[in-house]
């Protein structure tokens, strides 16, 4: 019982410093602050993507929620829809692209995004 209260607790520190790690990446990150967006049919869009991986977002009358993470230069939001918003700098500008249900495939669309706020 002793060995596996060790384990457990080595486990507990590793995920601890995993957390940690995950949040420090995304304190200096380019992506975090409120952007302006356009949804798939052009109505307006607003998501705020905070340090600690958490997203929200503002899309016609409906709060949402979600995390985020940075890879690759860009900002991926993952929703609790089923729904995927993708932020990547395109020359020196922004775009947006969303997809739904899986991040494999070709995006539904592409729109310019802009960042209103730290």
């Amino acid at each position: 019982m002793h060995s596996l209260e060790k384990a457990a607790a080595a486990f507990a520190r590793m995920a601890l410093v995993l957390v940690l790690l995950a949040g420090a990446a995304q304190a200096g990150s380019e992506f975090v602050g409120t952007w302006k967006l356009e949804g798939t049919t052009g109505e307006p869009f607003q998501i705020t993507l905070s340090e600690g991986g958490q997203a929200r977002g503002r899309y016609v009358d409906k709060e949402l929620k979600g995390s985020w993470t940075e890879a690759a230069g860009a900002a991926t939001v993952t929703w609790g829809t089923g729904w995927y918003t993708k932020i990547f700098k395109d020359g020196e500008s922004y775009k947006k692209s969303v997809y739904k249900g899986s991040l494999d495939g070709p995006p539904i669309s592409t729109t310019t995004a802009t960042k209103i706020d730290e």
